[in-house]
């Protein structure tokens, strides 16, 4: 970036906002509203302790125990 130029208007970025870029396009996004956004082309990981959360353009998959309070919705089918 321009050190003449705020960084936050180079990226398109609010006030308080911070991002992390890649060359290949991939990127965290801190927001504004405690909001975190994580985008890639291929997949995005998610890893605490012995639980895993992956996404990628197949779908989601979960390794490790899934706790839900609420309800759940599904369309499609469910197979256990």
């Amino acid at each position: 970036s321009d050190s003449r130029v705020p960084a936050n208007q180079i990226m398109g970025l609010a006030p308080g906002e911070v991002a992390l870029y890649d060359d290949s396009g991939s990127r965290v996004h801190l927001k504004a509203g405690g909001v975190v956004e994580a985008a890639a082309a291929t997949e995005v990981r998610v890893v605490v302790g012995g639980t895993t959360l992956v996404v990628t353009p197949a779908g989601v998959t979960i390794t490790g125990n899934l706790h839900v309070a609420g309800n759940i919705t599904a369309t499609g089918t469910i197979t256990p």
